[in-house]
């Protein structure tokens, strides 16, 4: 599960940075997360991440949703009456 984060930055120079990341094809969300992995790697003990790895595979998949089914055709015939 993902969560947002809010950030407040000086507005020319997110500007300024949106634009020249802008010329090398990339985002500043991009660049943050990449930043925030370094961080979580950095700071995260190995046994703990190892262990958020392992709980987040074992989790199971949540129901899909299931389709409604097509109304059937009436028989033959129509109504009696």
């Amino acid at each position: 599960m993902n969560k947002t984060i809010t950030i407040s930055y000086d507005e020319p120079r997110l500007d300024a940075l949106r634009l020249y990341l802008g010329l090398k094809e990339q985002t500043v969300e991009a660049e943050l997360l990449g930043c925030l992995e370094q961080l979580y790697q950095k700071t995260v003990p190995v046994n703990v991440r190892s262990f958020l790895e392992m709980r987040q595979q074992s989790k199971p998949e949540p129901p899909k949703p299931k389709k409604p089914k097509p109304p059937q055709p009436e028989a033959p015939g129509g109504e009696a009456g």
